[in-house]
């Protein structure tokens, strides 16, 4: 089993060393005025109904409403799927066809987007809006190799932020040969969905203000709905499936007094365990671990950072309670999970440079450009190996999150470094954090799928109700506008 030291562990969070000792802009903690209920019992989010009517085949029904709802215990008025938040689980199984009716009972336009598959983008399409009272199909075959946590969320251009963050999302979980190993069927498997909210007058208050440049954070950060709530665990061994559906904020995870053994990435399993004291999730990772509960007592899972480079808290923050049982008998970890590729670079077809830039606050670019859905960025044959350079010219982070086509992270350049350091070990990925004036730079295989796609910075940054006269008619067309994540987005076309 592997083990990561201090140095490798920062290059796989994206971070530096000067960035955790220093450099901080802000310092935030968050605190709610409203009295809130902690310690409650873990509740798993429920699982989406889905109906297998013939072999291979499922069905089911996503549905965005306004709700009232108990959030951090207190009743409020969010937006939810299929009447909860977060949003009920869609469990899947590789190989299986999919037919995922979204409905639209908003009053808005919305959409849907399965962050994380490896679809065509004519289904998991972003330019697609669902009018209210309409639905929308989503037709698809989950592919091998498509195991692990995966998520929904809307991505209608310029509500993103503000549908997100009033509670839209939820955790889609496919199954493979891989969950059966024995170790694996041992643990006890949680879901973890790490979303905060603002509550402000009976309502989540998603509306963003100038303040908000940077991305909004929310005054609570809950799991599953619950501030700080308590998970008693009945085995020793638990499967912790991981998931930052925030808008902003970020989460450097520790459990009290253990380890956590990384098995699975953003898209899927890793070869063999690696042991890691702490795990950055960025605005939309995802991570699977193992923890081992070796003694009785109840531990803290941590966060001891909201954005490691550009914010410290003063001290760590609890989010979770795991309480151990009363004679903890860990079962073994996997001593092998999944074969991941090695991918033959001597096929490169082409190498190409993005230069994540702008002027806080309002402004964020890609290679000087903001985003126009009538352009083309970068025209990609399919069944072709590029290699993408990607470049943080600014003091904030960006993270980075490609639609359709997963990839690997091959090497990363720390900011005032001129030395490429390579990537500890191989994993699949879809979402990656890139820290101030820091280099990526990764591998991506534009395997079977043909489309229209995009590529974005993850950090979902607002100006809700500015139309600055400088903007064109896409952005017009769109109102409000994301000069985060809408500004900061490629076209690509295969």
């Amino acid at each position: 089993m592997k083990r990561l030291d201090r140095r490798k562990f920062l290059m796989l969070a994206g971070l530096s060393a000067s960035a955790i000792a220093g450099g901080v802009l802000l310092t935030r903690r968050s605190h709610s005025k409203l009295k809130t209920e902690t310690g409650l019992p873990l509740r798993e989010p429920p699982l989406l109904k889905v109906r297998r009517s013939e072999p291979g085949v499922v069905e089911a029904e996503i549905i965005a409403s306004s709700i009232i709802t108990r959030l951090a215990g207190l009743t409020v008025q969010a937006l939810a799927y299929n009447e909860t938040v977060p949003g009920k689980t869609l469990r899947l199984r590789e190989g299986e066809h999919v037919r995922l009716t979204f409905t639209n009972h908003l009053d808005v336009p919305t959409n849907l987007h399965t962050h994380g598959l490896h679809i065509s983008p004519e289904v998991d399409n972003p330019f697609v809006l669902v009018m209210p009272g309409e639905s929308r199909l989503h037709e698809f075959t989950l592919p091998k190799g498509s195991a692990g946590t995966r998520w929904y969320h809307p991505h209608p251009h310029g509500k993103v932020a503000t549908q997100q963050f009033a509670g839209l999302s939820g955790a889609i979980v496919i199954e493979s040969p891989v969950d059966k190993i024995p170790e694996l069927q041992a643990a006890e498997e949680h879901l973890l969905i790490f979303k905060d909210f603002t509550i402000s007058n009976g309502r989540v208050d998603a509306d963003h203000s100038l303040l908000d440049w940077f991305g909004k954070y929310g005054d609570l950060p809950l799991v599953n709905g619950a501030y700080q709530p308590q998970l008693v665990a009945e085995k020793a061994t638990l499967r912790l499936r991981l998931l930052n559906a925030s808008n902003a904020r970020s989460y450097l995870l520790k459990l009290e007094d253990h380890p956590m053994h990384l098995i699975a990435t953003d898209d899927g399993f890793i070869s063999t365990p690696i042991v890691l004291e702490q795990l950055l999730l960025t605005p939309g990772e995802r991570a699977e671990v193992i923890v081992q509960l070796e003694r009785p007592g109840s531990f803290s899972l941590l966060n001891i950072a909201d954005n490691p480079q550009n914010l410290r808290q003063e001290m760590p923050e609890p989010l979770l309670t795991i309480v151990a049982p009363a004679n903890p008998q860990p079962t073994p970890l996997p001593t092998h999970l999944a074969a991941v590729e090695e991918i033959d670079l001597s096929k490169v077809a082409q190498t190409r440079q993005f230069k994540f830039g702008g002027t806080a606050p309002f402004s964020y670019t890609i290679n000087g450009q903001t985003f126009n859905m009538e352009r083309v960025d970068a025209q990609v044959r399919v069944n072709t190996l590029e290699i993408w350079e990607i470049e943080n010219t600014t003091s904030l982070i960006h993270p980075f999150h490609l639609h359709t086509y997963p990839f690997q992270i091959l090497a990363r350049q720390a900011a005032q470094s001129n030395v490429w350091q390579s990537e500890p070990f191989r994993a699949w990925r879809d979402n990656i954090n890139l820290p101030g004036k820091e280099k990526v730079r990764i591998a991506i295989p534009f395997r079977d799928i043909i489309g229209r796609t995009v590529f974005a910075k993850q950090v979902l940054q607002h100006e809700d109700r500015d139309i600055r006269p400088d903007l064109d008619l896409a952005d017009k067309i769109l109102a409000d506008h994301l000069p985060g994540e809408d500004r900061g987005r490629f076209l690509i076309e295969l």
